[in-house]
């Protein structure tokens, strides 16, 4: 029987056999290929590892071609990674994220080497006004990345900074309120001089001093102005803070004793102290939620009324339009003698006439104590520096001072070793809401405002809450303007029954505060001074409380007639209603301790 033939001379079955194993083949090289591409991924799950271990893993899972330094790579101990089917290269990247070394690929080898350090150079200079060369104080110099500001310095009362920047920094941006930013290239070793120029915006811009409003250019007084971005960009807290960072003449002056008590108002002055503040003169006989009687405060203006400083203190940021500082003869020749400490002009958010708008706001702030200044001794290092001191050292025949040290001593390897510097403090979550709704037509615009802040101070149990509403109408009619604002705020706030900080400051650690039980101790076994025996902390967990606050009804009405387009008269009336409280007690078991320390005061 004769076999077919295929016309290239081969029969069938061969040519059969030979596309088997083709196929056979181009089987074998798609379902080998990725095991192939997987052959070299790396997967590292490693916690805490040195980066010589995790780079011997990547070996051991790879066959890549690495070249270190030892001493380098030795130095790395604390390495936390996990990937999953990478490359070697990626899974060496992320070993050394974070540390000071880099791999760079130089000839098919990973070199890892130490990361050059940034160049770095000084450039100093003076920012000037383009007109009469007069320096700008408080002129902001940065350098911009990424369209973003990254390193910057603000300029001196003689208008001169000082600042340092990378070497490869090409140009410097700088910029002043009410002044067109500018770019300077960067001369090596070279002073900067930079000439800003007034925006032209700003010719247009009023200054606000309570009765009127007059151009910047028409104004010969020295005024500063801050918009509400401005006050926004710093502190959404309250806007006493914000105010000394765009004007170098106001100053807040820093109190210790009250630290950040949200109760107390903060003392400050314009141009300087023209007397003695009352926190200096009688800090017990001055609330400290009231400094109207100190010497140095200026007065505030607010649309034209002026409002206490606790008005002030208590204010929504967020309905503040522009605050305009008054700090020379021109505040007083408006003003009067009541005017020598400058005058701050608070102008508020308007309505807007069109359809009706809500706005909402909400701010929230994490307190947190900072004892980190506070580097002090446990219980038995201060027995021990006590011991060294030759305190416990007596050439009499009295062993009173070491039966003392004996029950320190027995204090401290029961375990006491307290921390009372973190007994009365406690963390806090502040949080601010507001809520303004607006609208109205040409003729008649109207506004609502609403709003609550709950500031809790680090000092436990102390608080200040304000719950505040207010309406506001705008009637117009020919050359008539009526406003009238009305406003109700109630203010509650209530002192930490913990006393103050610096109590805790005087207690040693080796001194026990609770009994065996678990209760507190009326009495403190050790004490230095008259009231070091006390107990602060049973003190707190009495009844004694210190509370105050007030109510505010504020009803405001200004009427303006414009007469002519440079002419117009203008009445005000305002009405307040302030009352004010204020509660205070003290546990009746509080006086009988103060009365057992008199009596062991006198022994």
């Amino acid at each position: 029987m004769m076999k077919e033939l295929s016309k290239t001379g081969y029969s069938l079955a061969v040519i059969q056999a030979i596309a088997l194993r083709m196929a056979f083949a181009c089987w074998l090289l798609f379902t080998t290929f990725p095991i192939l591409a997987q052959e070299h991924s790396v997967s590292l799950h490693l916690n805490h590892v040195s980066l010589l271990e995790a780079i011997n893993e990547i070996k051991r899972q790879s066959n890549l071609n690495l070249m270190y330094s030892d001493e380098d790579v030795k130095s790395v101990t604390d390495i936390t990674v996990n990937v999953d089917n990478v490359t070697p290269e990626v899974a060496l990247t992320a070993c050394l994220s974070g540390t000071n070394l880099v791999a760079q690929k130089q000839n098919g080898v990973f070199v890892i080497h130490l990361r050059k350090k940034e160049k770095k150079i000084k450039l100093t200079g003076k920012v000037m006004d383009s007109k009469d060369g007069s320096p700008l104080a408080g002129a902001t110099v940065f350098i911009m990345k990424n369209d973003k500001r990254t390193v910057g310095t603000a300029a001196t009362l003689d208008g001169d900074f000082s600042l340092e920047v990378p070497a490869d920094t090409k140009e410097v941006v700088a910029s002043y309120i009410g002044y067109k930013n500018k770019s300077v290239k960067v001369v090596a070793n070279k002073p900067l001089q930079i000439f800003l120029e007034e925006n032209s915006n700003s010719l247009n811009e009023v200054v606000v001093n309570g009765y009127s409003s007059v151009k910047r250019t028409s104004f010969t007084g020295n005024a500063v102005t801050v918009t509400k971005d401005d006050l926004l960009k710093v502190s959404t807290r309250n806007m006493i803070d914000v105010l000394q960072v765009y004007d170098p003449s106001l100053r807040i002056a820093v109190n210790n004793e009250m630290g950040s008590d949200p109760n107390s108002l903060p003392e400050f002055y314009i141009r300087g102290r023209s007397g003695v503040g009352v926190m200096e003169l009688d800090k017990d006989a001055v609330s400290q939620s009231a400094l109207s009687n100190n010497p140095n405060t200026p007065i505030f203006i607010m649309d034209g009324f002026e409002v206490s400083v606790s008005k002030v203190y208590d204010f929504d940021p967020n309905r503040i339009e522009r605050i305009t500082i008054l700090k020379d003869a021109a505040a007083t020749a408006i003003y009067g003698s009541r005017a020598a400490n400058g005058v701050i002009v608070i102008e508020t958010k308007a309505p807007v006439a069109g359809r009706v708008q809500v706005s909402y706001n909400f701010t929230g702030a994490l307190t947190v104590p900072d004892l980190s200044d506070y580097d002090l001794m446990n219980a038995r290092e201060k027995l021990e520096a006590e011991r060294l001191s030759g305190y416990y050292d007596n050439d009499s025949y009295d062993f009173s001072l070491q039966a003392e040290y004996q029950k320190k001593m027995n204090n401290i390897l029961k375990g006491v070793d307290t921390d009372w510097l973190s007994k009365p403090l406690r963390d806090q979550f502040n949080h601010t809401h507001s809520l303004y709704i607006e609208g109205g037509s040409k003729d008649l615009r109207f506004g609502l405002d609403l709003k609550y802040d709950n500031q809790n101070g680090v000092m436990k149990q102390s608080f200040r809450n304000r719950v505040g509403a207010g309406f506001y109408i705008d009637y117009r009619i020919k050359n008539l303007q009526i406003r009238n604002q009305v406003s109700y705020d109630v203010v509650n706030a209530k002192n930490s029954p913990y006393g103050t900080f610096s109590e805790y400051t005087k207690k040693s650690p080796y001194v026990r505060y609770k009994d065996e039980d678990g209760n507190f101790l009326k009495s403190l076994e050790f004490g230095e001074n008259s009231d070091a025996g006390k107990n602060p902390l049973y003190e707190a967990a009495l009844k004694n409380f210190d509370k105050n606050g007030y109510t505010d009804l504020t009803n405001n009405l200004s009427v303006n007639w414009y007469i002519r387009e440079d002419l117009y008269v203008k009445g005000q009336f305002a009405l307040t209603k302030r009352d004010a409280h204020s509660k205070v007690f003290y546990d009746p078991d509080l006086h009988i301790i103060a009365a057992a320390h008199e009596q062991i005061a006198c022994r």
